[in-house]
Formats: structure tokens, sequence, C-alpha cells
């Protein structure tokens, strides 16, 4: 393993290359990509700003060449492969998985606390892209939960004032 570390300006990518798969990761093949979510996607997603920040993140795995992690387009490799009629384990899986978690740990950075709750029982970046936008792609979804929120915090203060 060789890990390349670039620096451009306050943004920072870290780029890990694998010789022992020929599984492509991405644009280039072994590369695993570790996203700085403060650096590089510092807005975060709040029950308001759905689209903004979708934008922001959508623009980030493009430019990586990793929306098919998002969308589902480049599934899990098999766990096994066969090699001269020998079922061994499948090093590919090893590199996809690593790469789709540094992706949901992006993710799980780039939204703020009380979101973490929508996505807290997925296992893959997709599953969790998916959720935030059955969550929130219908602008009146997370505007319904906003407005709890604010009605919420104005029963609080209202009662704590009273008392």
């Amino acid at each position: 393993m060789t890990a390349l570390n670039a620096s451009f300006s306050s943004q920072s990518i870290t780029m890990i290359y694998s010789s022992s798969s020929s599984h492509e990761i991405g644009s280039s093949s072994n590369t695993i990509v570790s996203i700085n979510v403060a650096a590089q996607a510092p807005l975060k997603l709040t029950a308001t700003n759905y689209r903004s920040w979708k934008l922001q993140f959508h623009t980030l795995i493009v430019g990586f060449d990793l929306m098919g992690f998002i969308n589902g387009q480049k599934p899990c490799p098999s766990a096994t492969i066969k090699v001269n009629d020998i079922t061994v384990t499948n090093p590919a899986r090893n590199i996809w998985t690593r790469q789709d978690q540094l992706l949901l740990n992006a993710i799980l950075g780039s939204i703020s606390p009380s979101i973490i709750q929508f996505i807290a029982s997925t296992q893959t970046a997709c599953d969790a892209w998916s959720a935030l936008a059955s969550t929130y792609a219908k602008p009146s979804r997370g505007h319904i939960m906003h407005l709890k929120g604010v009605l919420t915090n104005v029963i609080f203060l209202g009662t704590n004032a009273i008392s």
C-alpha cells in the first residue's frame, strides 16, 4: 500500500493505492479516495437545506468518479472468486468495502447530528444516500420537519417563560 497526500489550498485528498487487486475503484484502478469533509463539503445537511447539500456532495462524488457507489451502479463484488478452479477470497470486495465505508463516513460527517438518526441503520453509502433522498428530496417533508422543530422550540420556550 502506498498513500499519496495532496494539498490544494485548504482542501486535502488522501488516495491509497493497492497493488493487490485488479478491481477498478473510481477512475483509477486500485485507488481508494478519502474525502476531507470539513474542507471539501463544509455545508452540513439540515432539515431545510437538502438541495444545496446534495449539490455540494454530488459534485464532489462525481469529481472523484465515485457516483457508482452512491447510485448503486457499482455494486459490492462477490465475497469469493474462482482462480484456476479454486475458490479464493475476492480482494476486490475488500477494496470496494473500504471505499464504500469511507464514502459513508463522508456522508455522516457532512450531516448535522439531528439528521444522523435517519441513516443510523444503513450499512452502505448507497443506502444512506437513498434514505436521505427519501426523507428530504420532497421539499414538503423537510419543511414539515423544520416547522415541527420550530414549533417544539416555541412551545418549549413558551412553557419555560410561563413557569
